[in-house]
């Protein structure tokens, strides 16, 4: 029942936004003057408390999660096919990352403080999702990635490359889940067809073997790279309860036409967070049906280039992901502008508020958007 009244909400507010005054965020502003951040290195461990959400250890379960503490970056898939997803009321953080464009997206769910059964639908890596496992620390999972390939005059290379630089060796850090016993299955064609799923977004990661019989079972932990969080309320900034994100296929403002894959909006509730609609719906979670909230919304502007490579074109983020940028930042139903900075390919990614100082996180859920110009953002 409370599906149906928030979908029936949600069909109201569709109607009616266009009588309010919208926002839009420069979308070119992908450069910011950025401070260096006065602690680089990484936060203190607050006992008790999940590094990524703030929240504190409730369950068995959760406690197990800090103390032992094992974080999960799995790649989902983005287009209408795909949806809705299996785990990812789980999940503490999800971004939003470009895959053969910035148009084209694809997800990332990060598990540290809850361990799904499932985890999907699973589809295969790219460089513009390897750099967050790097930054967060976490093992990594995918439905595989494109070939090796040759490294470019640039020096760009794939995604196998910084696996095998990082020490991303199957089953401990990396789980490859395309073949053999790779902690993953497939959903029958029946099944399929019950969903709604449908060919390579039938696929799911088993996050509870991954964690359990595999990295726990050979000693695999990592350490803990923790969010600032507070517990006060955003106050300052523009009121922002309703908040559009279109992607673009072209910068050139002539051509409007979008992926309504990757388009999304985002609508605040007081006390609870933001919920995400897409074309398939208000998203929830397929295993346990309920939605989900996010405390933070962050779109975080970067720099790529685009190198084709083995017949498509594949992104690569500018010194890979690691330099600094602009972030657009949504908490408690407002908008404050700041930024983002990351040391070396191996450091922490740090996010900074409007007065540059180190970004103190709502506690709860975060949902991050990666993307350029091609992501244009409006708010109300």
């Amino acid at each position: 029942m409370k599906k149906l009244l928030l979908l029936a909400l949600v069909m109201v507010l569709s109607l009616t936004v266009s009588a309010v005054a919208e926002t839009i965020i420069n979308p070119d502003e992908l450069s910011y003057p950025v401070r260096t951040p006065a602690n680089k290195s990484d936060n203190p461990v607050i006992e008790g408390e999940h590094p990524f959400t703030g929240l504190k250890a409730e369950t068995d379960e959760e406690r197990d999660a800090l103390e032992r503490f094992t974080p999960i970056l799995v790649v989902y898939d983005n287009n209408a096919e795909g949806y809705m997803h299996w785990g990812v009321g789980s999940a503490d953080i999800i971004f939003q990352v470009p895959n053969q464009s910035m148009a084209n997206n694809k997800l990332l769910a990060l598990y540290a403080s809850r361990f799904p059964v499932y985890a999907g639908g699973l589809r295969s890596a790219r460089m513009t999702a390897f750099p967050f496992a790097l930054a967060l620390n976490t093992a990594f999972a995918s439905a595989g990635m494109p070939p090796e390939g040759e490294p470019r005059e640039d020096g760009t290379v794939g995604v196998n490359f910084y696996r095998k630089k990082y020490s991303y060796t199957n089953h401990q850090k990396y789980f490859d889940c395309t073949s053999g016993r790779n902690y993953h299955h497939k959903l029958s064609e029946e099944e399929q067809k019950q969903y709604g799923v449908k060919g390579v977004s039938a696929s799911l990661a088993h996050i509870q073997e991954m964690r359990n019989d595999w990295m726990l079972a050979n000693g695999v932990t990592f350490e803990k790279r923790p969010f600032l969080f507070t517990d006060e309320p955003l106050t300052r900034g523009e009121e922002a309860t309703v908040i559009d994100m279109q992607f673009r296929e072209s910068t050139d403002p002539k051509n409007t036409k979008t992926n309504e894959n990757s388009n999304c909006t985002f609508r605040y509730e007081e006390g609870l967070g933001y919920t995400r609609d897409i074309l398939a719906g208000t998203e929830f979670d397929r295993e346990t049906e309920e939605f989900l909230y996010f405390a933070n919304v962050i779109v975080m502007r970067v720099k790529t280039n685009s190198k084709g490579v083995w017949g498509t074109s594949y992104l690569y983020y500018e010194n890979n992901l690691v330099g600094s940028g602009k972030a657009d930042i949504f908490q408690n139903g407002r908008y404050i502008r700041g930024a983002w900075y990351r040391e070396k390919e191996d450091s922490r990614l740090i996010f900074l508020d409007d007065e540059g100082n180190e970004l103190q996180f709502q506690r709860g859920a975060s949902y991050i958007v990666v993307n350029d110009n091609h992501c244009v953002v409006t708010y109300e």
